[in-house]
């Protein structure tokens, strides 16, 4: 989680469940989530089965929209 509690830190986020990484990886959703996120994975490299862990899973960036990032904050 270290890199995105930087990356909080730098952005000046005050709470880090009010953003949303982007994450491909199992490895990268529990560092995601370790530092209080929450997360959007994508399909590019894993299996939905293996990403199961995320917020939220999707097949790709291009169905993506405002509206949905939002309902991941609420």
């Amino acid at each position: 989680p270290a890199p995105y509690q930087l990356a909080i830190e730098q952005l000046d986020i005050d709470d880090p469940a009010t953003a949303v990484a982007i994450e491909d990886t199992p490895a990268g959703i529990l560092s995601a989530k370790g530092a209080g996120l929450k997360v959007l994975a994508v399909t590019n490299s894993y299996d939905r089965d293996y990403l199961m862990e995320a917020d939220a899973v999707t097949d790709s960036l291009e169905n993506i929209n405002r509206p949905i990032l939002e309902n991941l904050i609420v």
